[in-house]
């Protein structure tokens, strides 16, 4: 009877436990994708063949949540955005498009998949105001989870001025 009384009270115990929690996204978590990579490779002494413009150079990254925070900053599971975006699936693909009646930086994102996992990620980000445009595409390509290439293409122009291109290529070896 000592035991009936015990299991009784560890199964109600259990059934008090709190829940695993399900995620409330309406996209897809990019900022968490990019977050567990910048956790990895935190910890490790990862080697980047980095290339800036014309100069290109091999080196360990110190900071990764600055060098990946334009990734970081296409976080599209923020409240506001909710119901911004068209869903638009194709094969193994999904595309974010921001509606034509919202205003939000990133105007589209793309996720590639194969076997379940992101192989991919496309995103286009414009900004426009009186006193200039700019414009950036970024690319992040994955192979087995893990981060093995990024690229920020980018063009900015103050309204006086001629527009300035730049881009920023990292390899991860």
């Amino acid at each position: 009877m000592k035991h009936f009384f015990f299991m009784l009270m560890v199964v109600g115990l259990t059934a008090c436990s709190t829940p695993v929690e399900k995620s409330t996204h309406t996209y897809y978590d990019i900022k968490g994708l990019f977050e567990r990579q910048i956790q990895f490779f935190s910890t490790q002494k990862t080697l980047v063949v980095k290339a800036v413009d014309a100069e290109t150079k091999t080196k360990t990254i110190a900071d990764w949540e600055k060098e990946l925070a334009f990734f970081l900053d296409a976080d599209l599971n923020k409240p506001a955005f909710t119901k911004s975006y068209a869903i638009v699936q194709q094969g193994d693909s999904v595309t974010y498009r921001l509606k034509a009646t919202e205003k939000h930086p990133v105007k589209n994102i793309t996720l590639h998949f194969s076997e379940g996992n992101v192989t991919q990620v496309q995103i286009v980000q414009e900004e426009e105001n009186y006193l200039y445009h700019t414009q950036k595409n970024l690319e992040a390509r994955f192979s087995n989870e893990k981060l093995r290439f990024y690229q920020i293409k980018g063009t900015q122009q103050l309204v006086w001025g001629t527009p300035k291109t730049y881009w920023i290529k990292g390899t991860i070896q």
